[in-house]
């Protein structure tokens, strides 16, 4: 038998991951070896919707050093970029190239050109991104892929007229992956009873109805409530139920 392909190695790859950061790991070391070392992924619920989305309701994965990436979300920085919003308007693959002629044109915002210019600056200058179609219930997700420092974008074209297949089948592979398994850190990890009462309230089901539906007291369900906030990090049910479902939690 040959030596099995990079899509097919990372399929077996995944179908032993229990984490969705595992299957992250592996897509980066294979798409490091065709020369895209940093990495930024995206996916929320109407992510594609609104550029003040509340980001703990989004996963971000992310290969970039934290001392860029923190300003990039604590300042939202990223609503700026070109190609962010490029992703969130259209689907499939798009070379960096967009952005460097939305910096030449007429156009463009001063906070466009700013952001522009601070990731050039930076070295986070020729890549591409894909953007996966949105589905039904609303869920958009994305990919930023940057390549090693030093190339320029003509570059970047070639690698991905020879290696695109390749590299949106491994994307894919992923995104598979990204519906199936928790994406939650262990400390935010729901009790059993918890993902319970928080589900029946994500279907619309009262404290009362949830407690009937248990035979459980009232107080009892308003306590599994409290504790699933306190997890998540949040302050209402609502926004309990939201971060759980992205989380594949409940």
């Amino acid at each position: 038998m040959g030596r099995a392909s990079r899509v097919e190695t990372f399929v077996r790859q995944t179908e032993g991951c229990r984490h969705l950061r595992a299957c992250w790991d592996f897509l980066g070391a294979h798409l490091a070896e065709l020369g895209f070392d940093r990495l930024l992924y995206g996916s929320g619920l109407r992510l594609a919707s609104e550029l003040h989305h509340n980001l703990a309701d989004v996963i971000v994965l992310s290969t970039y050093p934290r001392e860029l990436m923190g300003p990039l979300l604590e300042k939202r920085l990223f609503v700026h970029d070109a190609m962010f919003r490029w992703v969130m308007r259209n689907t499939g693959a798009k070379s960096w190239s967009y952005a460097r002629e939305r910096y030449a044109s007429v156009d463009i915002s001063r906070d466009e050109r700013a952001f522009f210019e601070m990731a050039n600056l930076a070295g986070v200058s020729a890549g591409y991104v894909y953007a996966f179609p949105s589905k039904k219930n609303g869920l958009k997700s994305a990919f930023g892929l940057c390549y090693r420092a030093g190339h320029a974008q003509d570059h970047v074209d070639a690698v991905w007229d020879a290696f695109g297949a390749e590299i949106i089948a491994l994307l894919n592979v992923f995104e598979l992956s990204a519906g199936a398994l928790p994406s939650h850190a262990p400390e935010e990890a729901l009790s059993p009873r918890q993902t319970e009462v928080l589900r029946l309230a994500a279907e619309g089901r009262t404290i009362s109805e949830i407690a009937e539906l248990l035979g459980l007291h009232r107080r009892t369900v308003d306590d599994h409530m409290t504790k699933a906030r306190e997890t998540l990090g949040v302050g209402s049910t609502l926004q309990a139920a939201v971060r759980a479902t992205k989380q594949r939690q409940i």
